[in-house]
């Protein structure tokens, strides 16, 4: 009976409320009044009416998303690290190209292993070994001229090295040429020649233990001479001439020590004065004098075989004076297999107005 009459006295009163906004709308409702009555009914409509926020959701979903990659991640990296090996980082094969005088040294080095080894000149035949190890070194010779040297290192684990290196060289490949020449009265001149230019020479004779040694007078010469004395006898004179690029030339003649005559002529006003010497004595004197002819020899009546000076003394005619000596001494020249001489040749003028 209690619920009958509770539910009753409800409806009349929803029914009253009803013809209330029924009598307001047909009378003129003025909605304003109404939306102040009733502010808390337009509060929770609104709450009721306010739009989804779709944004955040969406911010949220991939925020998961990324922390559950990111485990997986690290799930799969943490299972590498135990079934596989560490990996191991070798730095590429390091090449080095050295001068070394006339030579060029490849120095090949690497911290794993060495496969294969490939060099060469320019356009020259190409150079490749398998090789092995962690160190290669070869050295060959510059040639030459202007060349370049390419070199090409390759490492167990597939890893090239490259490089390349330029060398102009302008050799000197000629030795220097020796030349031994009798000069006379026991002296001997040696000669040594080169195309670019000479060092030095050095000689010594075969009873001598030490060098002499004789440079050039001015560097960059391209020769050298010098002038020896010869002991009387057959000797072999040891000779070595080197040039500026070290290339060496030997020569060792067998040298004939003999003595040839000496001749001085010399003149004092109108008199020309002739003197002629050899410490063995002469087997023949010929002096031509403007024409005339003078012979000393064994068929001449002063003939001495142990005279060792010839003296002369010849006057000067007015105008131009020819003379022409050619002296033999008793000494055998076994290199000349004869016997030694000297011989001489001038002209002077005399003036009376001279004296």
């Amino acid at each position: 009976m209690n619920q009958i009459l509770a539910t009753n006295n409800g409806e009349g009163n929803d029914n009253k409320k009803q013809n209330e906004i029924e009598e307001n709308f047909n009378g003129g409702y003025d909605f304003n009044e109404y939306e102040e009555n009733n502010s808390m009914f337009n509060d929770y409509s609104n709450k009721q009416k306010k739009p989804f926020n779709s944004k955040k959701i969406i911010i949220i979903f991939a925020a998961l998303i990324l922390i559950f990659g990111i485990a997986i991640i690290a799930v799969f990296a943490g299972s590498g690290k135990k079934n596989n090996e560490p990996e191991v980082l070798i730095a590429a094969p390091k090449i080095k190209i050295e001068e070394d005088g006339d030579n060029v040294k490849i120095i090949i080095t690497t911290e794993g292993m060495l496969s294969k080894v490939t060099y060469y000149w320019d356009k020259n035949d190409i150079n490749e070994s398998n090789v092995s190890g962690s160190k290669y070194e070869e050295i060959i010779s510059i040639p030459n001229g202007k060349n370049t040297l390419y070199v090409k290192a390759e490492d167990s684990t597939g890893q090239i090295a490259e490089t390349s290196k330029k060398f102009d060289r302008d050799f000197d490949e000629k030795e220097p040429i020796i030349k031994t020449e009798d000069q006379g009265n026991g002296l001997i001149k040696i000669t040594a020649t080169d195309e670019t230019s000479m060092a030095y020479i050095t000689y010594r004779w075969e009873d001598e233990e030490e060098e002499t040694r004789v440079e050039p007078e001015m560097e960059g010469d391209t020769s050298i001479e010098t002038i020896v004395d010869a002991s009387r006898g057959k000797y072999k004179i040891y000779i070595t001439a080197v040039d500026t690029s070290g290339n060496i030339a030997t020569d060792n003649p067998s040298i004939q020590g003999a003595l040839n005559p000496t001749i001085q002529v010399k003149r004092n006003g109108r008199k020309l004065k002739v003197k002629i010497s050899h410490d063995n004595g002469f087997k023949k004197i010929e002096v031509y004098f403007n024409g005339e002819i003078t012979t000393y020899d064994e068929e001449s009546e002063d003939y001495d075989e142990n005279l060792t000076l010839y003296e002369e003394t010849y006057m000067l005619q007015e105008g131009e004076n020819e003379i022409a000596i050619l002296a033999t001494s008793l000494e055998w020249d076994e290199q000349h297999q004869e016997y030694t001489q000297k011989s001489y040749y001038g002209t002077t003028t005399y003036e009376p107005m001279d004296e």
